[in-house]
């Protein structure tokens, strides 16, 4: 991977896609950590591509959090991972 590309993150929460293209700082989130703005200075000089991914097709989820069977197998599936 070239330095000079930016690099894709999914995400599933659009107020936070939101927040970090708006570079406008507001009454309402001027409170933010500083350590949250990372994304949005990464995202204002090309560094990072914010994309919205819904929670059903977050595939990262099948490692982070409990997820119904069903939603399991999908996921399983679609990162190409065979049950034993």
């Amino acid at each position: 991977m070239n330095s000079d590309e930016a690099v894709k993150i999914y995400e599933d929460n659009q107020g936070s896609i939101a927040l970090a293209k708006n570079l406008k700082l507001y009454k309402r989130t001027k409170q933010i950590d500083i350590r949250y703005h990372f994304e949005r200075e990464k995202a204002a000089v090309g560094k990072v591509m914010l994309e919205y991914c819904s929670t059903e097709e977050m595939k990262a989820d099948i490692k982070t959090k409990t997820i119904p069977a069903a939603q399991f197998q999908y996921l399983r599936t679609m990162l190409s991972i065979k049950a034993p």
